[in-house]
């Protein structure tokens, strides 16, 4: 299987750790030096999104996601994906369309988020 094809699938398992809050499996997923931007501009580390997850802060009840477009950039891959989300932040709901990149970095145990970017998608 190409990088690609790998971290198209590392895709799939991250939306599903994200959908079920299994931080044990975002661990895995996410590099420890991730820096990640959150839709409001925050700038927060794995550590902050796991204990976001293992709070319970961050529940999501629906995430619909097309297939991410890839590309290599030198030894990573950077992934883009729009979704459509439901679920509630800090006890407030939310609902929305939402474009998330993610910079993918092999390293022992396989492809892993380093770095990521979240915006809100105006409604047209």
């Amino acid at each position: 299987m190409n990088a690609i094809a790998q971290v198209r699938q590392r895709e799939r398992a991250l939306r599903a750790a994200m959908l079920a809050s299994d931080v044990a499996a975002l661990d895995r997923l996410i590099e420890d030096d991730l820096l990640f931007v959150t839709p409001d501009g925050t700038l927060i580390t794995k550590a902050q999104d796991l204990a976001t997850h293992e709070a319970g802060s961050l529940r999501l009840d629906r995430m619909d996601c097309g297939e991410s477009t890839c590309r290599m950039i030198g030894a990573a891959v950077l992934s883009v994906t729009a979704a459509e989300l439901a679920g509630s932040f800090a006890g407030n709901p939310f609902a929305g369309r939402f474009v998330y990149s993610r910079l993918w970095l092999y390293s022992e145990g396989g492809w892993r988020v380093g770095a990521g970017h979240a915006s809100a998608i105006a409604a047209s």
